[in-house]
């Protein structure tokens, strides 16, 4: 009895044979794989809806700033003549390059917002405008009597903005080693031209000396090309000019997607304004609408103007993509614009 019970102990003391464990660390790899695919699709899909979200917010946010710069314009320059002597003009960051192929758009006053066809040039990827600020209040003795009041003089001011496409290699997009960038740089502040040149010239000594306090040194002439259209101020009151060789100070980029280059956006997913001719996964997304492309022109960035002056209508698309393991979405915003003020 004693040696029966024994041997029955030993049995059910003997342990987990080897098979045994074998099959048990197979069946828990089996699982781990499952769980481990389980989590990696569900984070992969996570980041794809944060991202699909992203390129709506970020892409709408920046049509909506360029809609408020071109509410609040004096000028929008076109591809013409005037509006190249106004790019060479303009003094740009070098290390924050126009995209090869960036074109100013032309406006067409007759024209509707449609396609282009091969050889036309009315399309732009870029916009340079002068934007029409608060006018600046400057408290003047008008009639050199110290025994009358003064009055208050609103002068005009403006400065000069560009936006423009720029090829970027922070970050990596679709194994090409850059992403490109929308940016914006705003010029130095100037007063109206023909604003101050019809006061006399003891008025201006006034409102030049309070222009100049405040970094307001030249007075533009929206009539002329570069060359003819900026006057340097003097204290005595004085318009000097047209000065040819003046420089517009745009070499101050900022990126109006900042974060492309990182920011709260997670993980391995990388960003870009579209580049022409790219496949998306859900479908295929032209990185232009309206354009007739030409190299990296127009990429995801396209401007129209139409219509008559007074009653102008500005197209603007922004296509965003964004890429992670080589699964690419993109989205693209679009506003029109009708402006009655250039």
């Amino acid at each position: 009895m004693t040696k029966s019970a024994h041997r029955s102990a030993s049995r059910d003391q003997r342990g987990i044979t080897l098979p045994e464990m074998l099959v048990v660390t197979a069946l828990l790899s089996v699982i781990g794989i499952l769980f481990f695919q389980l989590f990696t699709g569900t984070a992969k899909t996570s980041m794809m809806l944060e991202s699909r979200a992203d390129l709506n917010t970020l892409g709408q946010r920046s049509v909506n700033e360029l809609r408020s710069q071109l509410m609040q314009s004096r000028l929008v320059l076109e591809g013409d003549a005037v509006g190249q002597s106004y790019l060479t003009a303009a003094t740009l960051d070098s290390s924050t390059p126009v995209l090869t192929g960036t074109k100013l758009p032309s406006i067409d006053s007759t024209g509707t917002i449609e396609p282009e066809t091969s050889g036309s040039d009315l399309v732009g990827n870029s916009i340079l405008l002068v934007r029409q600020h608060d006018p600046v209040e400057i408290s003047i003795d008008h009639d050199a009597d110290s025994s009358t009041a003064n009055i208050d003089f609103l002068a005009d001011t403006y400065t000069f903005q560009y936006f423009y496409l720029t090829q970027r290699s922070g970050r990596d997009f679709g194994s090409t080693g850059s992403y490109l960038d929308l940016v914006r740089t705003e010029s130095a502040t100037y007063a109206d031209y023909f604003q101050l040149s019809g006061l006399t010239a003891a008025v201006r000594a006034q409102l030049h000396t309070a222009l100049i306090a405040q970094d307001i040194d030249w007075a533009w002439d929206p009539g002329e090309s570069a060359s003819s259209a900026f006057y340097a101020l003097t204290t005595a009151g004085g318009l000097t000019g047209p000065n040819s060789g003046h420089k517009i100070d745009l070499s101050s980029p900022e990126s109006m997607l900042p974060e492309f280059a990182g920011g709260r956006i997670t993980g391995n997913m990388t960003y870009s304004v579209a580049r022409n001719n790219v496949m998306v996964s859900s479908g295929y997304l032209p990185s232009h609408k309206l354009a007739y492309p030409n190299g990296e022109f127009p990429s995801g960035f396209e401007v129209l103007i139409v219509g008559p002056s007074g009653s102008r209508r500005v197209f603007i698309r922004l296509a965003l993509m964004s890429d992670q393991a080589n699964q690419i979405l993109g989205h693209a915003n679009e506003i029109v614009i009708a402006s009655s003020d250039f």
